[in-house]
Formats: C-alpha cells, sequence, structure tokens
C-alpha cells in the first residue's frame, strides 16, 4: 500500500485555511486536531513526534491523513456521510 499521505503539500491558502481551523474555538476541537495532524504532516513531522504531541494513535494520523490527501478539508469533517454510523458505534458497544 502505498503512503501518498505520508507527505502533504499545502499552498499558502491551505496552510492559512487549516491554521484557522486549528486555532478556531467555533469548531469542534476534533476538528481542530485533524487540521494540526495536517500541518504538522506538511511540516515534515514524525508520524511518532505528532502522536506523541496530540495524543493521537498512529492509526487515526494515517486515517486523517489520507483523509485530507482525497477530500481536502472538507474530508476533515467528522466521517463524512457516515456520522450517524459513527455515533452509534462508539456508544455503549454491546458485551457479548
Amino acid at each position: 500500500r502505498s503512503r501518498d499521505d505520508a507527505t502533504i503539500e499545502l499552498s499558502q491558502e491551505q496552510r492559512t485555511e487549516l491554521e484557522k481551523v486549528a486555532r478556531s474555538r467555533r469548531i469542534p476541537q476534533a476538528m481542530a486536531q485533524r487540521a494540526r495532524i495536517v500541518l504538522m504532516t506538511a511540516d515534515g513531522v514524525l508520524p511518532g513526534a505528532i502522536g506523541e504531541q496530540l495524543g493521537v494513535s498512529q492509526p487515526t494520523i494515517r486515517k486523517w491523513r489520507a483523509r485530507y490527501a482525497e477530500h481536502g478539508l472538507p474530508g476533515l469533517r467528522s466521517e463524512a456521510g457516515r456520522a450517524g454510523q459513527e455515533l452509534w458505534m462508539n456508544s455503549e458497544s454491546p458485551t457479548c
């Protein structure tokens, strides 16, 4: 599997947009964190350091880098098109 999302090149406009999202207090903090993942990746910060600084797992970093690479900023919104499924799956897991 290719790691096309391992490096991200941002235009000045994209960087400015992501920085606004990362600093905003009006948007969900999860989305702000996703923007920080993308910014740190674009700055060449290694995934291990991103995970350590932001307190996120490697799979989470890979997921949001890939979503940004494929969909841009709209890809960082919460499970675009699958929010209901995400909420259901994350609420009280059934025990077998």
